[in-house]
C-alpha cells in the first residue's frame, strides 16, 4: 500500500507542478496518466502475489540472518 501511495504521490507532484500555459505542460497530464496507470496496476499484480513470509525472509536476508 505504501508503493502505492508512492506512486499517487509523485504523479500527484509531476501534474501539480504542470504548467498549464506551457504546450507541453497543458497536455501532460493525458500523456502520462496511461504511464501511471500501468504501473500501478502492475506493482498491485506483484504485491498480490507477495506474503507475509515474503516480507520475513527478505528481512533476514537484509539484515544477513539464517531463518530456523
Amino acid at each position: 500500500m505504501l508503493l502505492k501511495k508512492s506512486i499517487t504521490l509523485v504523479y500527484s507532484l509531476f501534474i501539480k507542478n504542470s504548467n498549464p500555459d506551457c504546450p507541453v505542460g497543458k497536455h501532460i497530464q493525458g500523456a502520462v496518466s496511461p504511464l501511471f496507470a500501468s504501473a500501478e496496476s502492475q506493482l498491485e499484480k506483484e504485491l498480490a502475489n507477495q506474503t507475509l513470509e515474503d516480507v520475513i525472509d527478505n528481512l533476514y536476508k537484509q539484515a544477513k540472518q539464517v531463518r530456523n
